[in-house]
């Protein structure tokens, strides 16, 4: 159950005295909703907003939704550790070029021979002490050239998927971020109403009193007046802590320190005018964690093409050498080597390596195919959310209109002494219990165009400003 629910469930208790069950808004549990088109802004959101003026806080941060976006996309965990795999996947892709360059060698000897020589025929020589020095150095490139270009095109197509990954992990953070912001939105809106609703029950109490002087009234309007404005500061307690703890975890969520308690800068729960669900088109193929699977399925391909060639190309080797011997290399000279060989070899483990390879490529093809299939079904459901979300808003409107008006019938008729302080009570928790509803409604149709442009693959820190 959402904040907005338990405090609908504690303003119930407060008209009936007792608790009924109400359903409030539950943010869906998929954080990656995406394919990919276009989104075109739609003609403009439904009417109806909610005043968060005189909720603010002494010990609090003001933050805009635009810029929990920004710092979401740009340094959220998720966020850091896919740009870290990016990294690992460049460095992979810089081994694989320089397999294409010569391998340098560079070497130095020192040998000492003393003793007796012998001659030919087995004759004794003379004693002998000599010392050699020598060094080297060398070129040497050994090749299976068709192989290593591919095992080079695969590694650059896993860092274009690492790099498709990780504009879906800011997509992901982003809308995370935006759920929480919404859930802080939600919580401030709480305390707002409980506000009101602390006022009013004072004016009610202060109209109680008046009756009871004027002998329009019994003492037992008074009491529960007493007992509705008890329960109505109660609501607020409640309300606030809900509100500091969805700044703790909007505050986790991006790393921020949590010293100080995050204020919307919203002074309205207003509808955003983001997305229009009629105008989205299932291309599955533009969201990032499809692309991602797609370009992953062409390094595998390219992987088989490269144990292909290890299996049936030629090798190229080939190299350079050159020899210093003696103790003077000035004066003793060197010598150098050069040579050149074109071979083909037949290796049982690469066949093996080849049909490793080609099921890892038709898994990768699977993947694909449900990626595609898993985009276009959020997609839809997202434009669902939308559509139903957009419904709710007007409605929640009305439900407002009609409320505030049974509210200030029900208290001109017990200013005037001819009204019943039950209903007084209950026009006043069907207000507050209306205002939460829009507010509710207008959330939930805002968190819905967050889940469609995210199953878009749209989403992008600078659509709110």
């Amino acid at each position: 159950m959402t904040g907005a629910a338990r405090l609908l469930v504690v303003l119930c208790a407060v008209a009936a005295g007792g608790c009924s069950a109400l359903s409030g808004y539950t943010p869906p549990a998929s954080l990656s909703r995406v394919p990919g088109a276009v989104l075109p802004r739609p003609g403009g959101p439904p009417a109806g907003s909610v005043s968060l003026a005189g909720s603010g806080a002494g010990n609090s941060r003001t933050v805009r939704l635009a810029q929990v976006l920004k710092v979401a996309a740009g340094s959220a965990r998720r966020v850091a550790a896919g740009a870290r795999r990016l990294e690992l996947a460049r460095a992979r892709v810089a081994v694989s070029d320089a397999s294409l360059w010569p391998r340098l060698r560079l070497g130095a000897r020192a040998e000492g021979l003393r003793g007796r020589s012998i001659a030919n025929f087995g004759d004794i020589g003379d004693d002998l002490s000599f010392g050699t020095f020598g060094g080297g150095a060398g070129l040497s490139y050994r090749l299976n050239l068709g192989a290593a270009l591919k095992r080079r095109i695969a590694a650059r197509r896993d860092a274009d998927a690492t790099a498709l990954r990780l504009g879906d992990a800011k997509q992901r953070a982003m809308f995370a971020a935006a759920a929480a912001y919404l859930r802080l939105l939600g919580a401030r809106s709480e305390v707002t109403v409980a506000t009101r609703l602390i006022a009013d029950a004072t004016e009610i109490v202060g109209i109680a009193k008046a009756r009871i002087a004027a002998k329009l009234g019994d003492r037992a309007d008074l009491e529960r007046a007493n007992v509705q404005l008890a329960r109505a500061r109660r609501a607020k307690i409640d309300a606030e802590a809900r509100w500091q703890r969805a700044s703790i975890g909007l505050s986790t969520l991006l790393r921020w320190p949590l010293g100080a308690n995050l204020l919307p800068a919203e002074t309205e729960v207003r509808p955003l005018a983001l997305a229009d669900a009629r105008s989205v088109r299932t291309e599955a193929e533009q969201r990032p964690d499809v692309r991602a699977a797609i370009m992953r399925e062409r390094a595998a391909g390219a992987r088989v093409d490269a144990a292909r060639w290890d299996l049936f190309g030629p090798v190229i080797n080939a190299g350079l050498d050159q020899r210093w011997l003696g103790v003077d290399p000035a004066d003793l000279g060197g010598q150098s080597r050069a040579w050149a060989m074109l071979g083909w070899s037949l290796s049982f483990e690469g066949w093996g390596r080849l049909k490793q390879r080609r099921a890892r490529l038709r898994a990768r093809s699977l993947q694909v195919a449900l990626a595609k299939e898993r985009a276009r079904g959020e997609v839809s459901a997202a434009a669902v959310s939308v559509r139903t979300a957009r419904a709710a808003v007007p409605i929640a409107r009305k439900q407002v209109s009609s409320a505030d008006a049974l509210y200030q019938i029900e208290l001109d008729k017990f200013k005037a002494g001819t009204g019943n302080g039950l209903a007084l009570i209950d026009a006043q928790m069907a207000r507050a219990r209306s205002r939460l509803a829009l507010a509710n409604a207008i959330i939930s149709y805002n968190l819905a165009q967050f889940e469609l442009l995210t199953a878009a693959g749209l989403l992008r820190p600078d659509l709110v400003r």
